[in-house]
């Protein structure tokens, strides 16, 4: 089965209407494997294919973070969303703010105390997200 098809198939499954925007968009994602924001993602598939509009971009990643394909946050110093592919469990970031770099943290700071706060407020938590900003050690020798 080539890549296609694969992500026809995993449309199909979660409900996802499918378009060959939609197929495009999520490659690309796929292919990039780390956060980026609309723009880029709506510059680099311009140059490579053409003719596809910023609207139909943020369109389709909001329909990819409802069905849980990807996922969203918000830098505050780039002051946009960026999205990636989701993964199995949930990243948390570092952004440099000189460079704009982001480090993804595979660990999780926050386990106990969202747990903590579930039990001491009686919500169920059901998601959260950290992003530390610092100055990254490349931008540090510069």
């Amino acid at each position: 089965m080539n890549i296609n098809n694969d992500i026809k198939e995993i449309f199909k499954e979660i409900g996802i209407k499918y378009t060959k925007n939609r197929e495009n968009i999520y490659s690309f994602l796929l292919r990039e494997n780390r956060p980026i924001d609309a723009k880029y993602l709506f510059f680099k598939l311009n140059e490579e294919q053409g003719n596809i509009d910023l609207s139909t971009i943020y369109r389709s990643l909001e329909v990819f973070v409802t069905k849980g394909l990807i996922t969203k946050f918000y830098s505050n110093l780039e002051q946009k969303n960026i999205y990636e592919i989701k993964q199995k469990g949930h990243k948390h970031y570092l952004i440099c703010t000189k460079c704009k770099k982001i480090k993804p943290i595979d660990y999780c700071p926050l386990k106990e105390y969202e747990q903590y706060l579930s039990e001491d407020t009686n919500y169920v938590i059901t998601s959260h997200n950290l992003v530390i900003y610092g100055i990254c050690p490349r931008c540090q020798n510069n």
